[in-house]
């Protein structure tokens, strides 16, 4: 007779947690459900040996749209089954029978080789004993062959036995397996960039009749047309601008710039300085995500796409607003300094067997003068780091962001999650406001 059945399922204790490095712990338990037999009694209880084991597996998968068909690319990372449990067991019906776990990520790729791929295309790694890459996902829909999708997953499948007992055991499908997130270790301290941060600048000219006093301007139709026909009419105002932005940075941590802009006194034949001021300042970090398949007749097909990720902006709010309404003044050293997009949904910069993500920063600036707007773009690289341990985080978060800058997955600090990685469900905040730098050097 059939003692009854016995259902399993892999919980994780925090399954939005992103687990930095082999360190990091992934908790959970094999929740059993017993339930017995029609046969006996419905507080009957379940005696026997149990063995519990936990697959945990690591993939890079992609799938590229070529004419009607998809060429896929699928690179194992690892494969390592633990033992969770194995002894006797005493189970009540239909009560929750956890059986906990912890296990770790191995801290490289454990696949020996990877002879589907071409190993000479530099832009991926295909070294085993690469670190293992951080948990990413891209989709992108392009035109015709550009259209793919890229994936690194790591999955948890469990399966539990009853030997020598007459009871339906019902293991988890693979489908059912949960995703553990993954980054790589965290770092002990920001990286230190031998290089000063990146430089961008430009010159700023305008030139109309709001640089006269309002008794010197036009007034009559040949005023205008003599205005109008002459090159030098109009006195002349020249800034310069400079904008100040790093070459690296970690995740959760948010992306500093300084922006200057001064006047070119020798320049400038205006009677009195005009004003200058930073009317919008937008930052957009882009993946570049390159992806390609197995080698298919002698050739690898791949596939390369810019997708934007996540995106910060400031505008300054009318005249009189507050302080960051005021122009770029001498006693501030013509400067500007404001924390912008915080990095947290972006996986570290990273290049596998089959992906390879790198990003770029655009910085996007509006300039307002007497009368006119100016507005620059530019693009840079930036490289994407892990986060730093927990306390650096904190205190960096407290002194640069204050003590809610740094994003939590609620929102608020909890102990059991990292606020210096993705916010699942993080509560909209407004973006931080730019303020006055002190005066620069030079």
């Amino acid at each position: 007779m059939s003692s009854g059945s016995v259902t399993a399922h892999v919980i994780l204790d925090k399954p939005n947690y992103v687990h930095c490095g082999s360190d990091d712990p992934v908790t959970g338990n094999v929740r059993l459900l017993y339930q017995p037999s029609r046969e006996m009694a419905r507080n009957a209880e379940l005696f026997g040996p149990l063995r519990v084991t936990l697959r945990f597996c690591g993939r890079a998968k992609t799938k590229i749209k070529r004419d009607d068909t998809w060429d896929r690319g699928r690179a194992p990372l690892f494969a390592v089954a633990h033992l969770v449990y194995d002894g006797p067991v005493r189970i009540a019906a239909g009560a929750p029978h956890p059986v906990p776990f912890a296990i770790h990520f191995p801290e490289t790729v454990q696949t020996p080789s990877f002879p589907a791929f071409e190993p000479h295309d530099t832009r991926f790694n295909v070294n085993p004993d690469q670190p293992l890459p951080p948990t990413s996902r891209v989709h992108y829909n392009g035109f015709a062959s550009k259209t793919f999708e890229a994936f690194v997953e790591y999955q948890l499948f469990g399966s539990v036995a009853l030997p020598g007992i007459n009871v339906t055991v019902h293991n988890p499908r693979d489908a059912e397996g949960p995703r553990v997130m993954y980054e790589r270790a965290r770092l002990p301290a920001p990286p230190v960039d031998p290089r000063p941060p990146r430089l961008v600048r430009g010159m700023l000219r305008a030139q109309n009749k709001l640089l006269l006093p309002e008794t010197d301007r036009p007034h009559g139709f040949k005023e205008k047309a003599k205005a109008a026909f002459s090159s030098t009419y109009y006195p002349v105002a020249v800034f310069s601008w400079t904008c100040y932005a790093p070459t690296q940075v970690c995740r959760g941590q948010a992306i500093p710039l300084t922006v200057r802009a001064w006047p070119r006194v020798e320049d400038c034949t205006a009677p009195t300085l005009p004003e200058i001021r930073l009317l919008r300042c937008a930052v957009k970090i882009t993946a570049h995500t390159c992806v390609r398949s197995d080698i298919h007749i002698l050739h690898c097909h791949d596939a390369a796409a810019h997708v934007s990720l996540e995106s910060w902006c400031t505008r300054t709010p009318p005249v009189g607003g507050d302080a960051t309404a005021t122009p770029f003044c001498e006693a501030d050293g013509w400067a500007k300094t404001f924390n912008s997009v915080v990095v947290k949904q972006s996986p570290s910069t990273f290049k596998t067997v089959n992906i390879a993500q790198f990003y770029q920063m655009q910085i996007s600036l509006t300039f307002a003068l007497p009368g006119e707007t100016k507005e620059f773009k530019h693009v840079l690289p930036i490289t994407i780091h892990p986060p730093v341990r927990l306390q650096q985080a904190l205190t960096q978060s407290q002194s640069q962001l204050g003590v809610g800058g740094l994003p939590s997955n609620s929102g608020v600090m909890r102990t059991d999650e990292d606020p210096s990685l993705p916010a699942y469900d993080e509560a909209s905040k407004p973006p931080p406001k730019y303020t006055a730098a002190p005066a620069y050097p030079g």
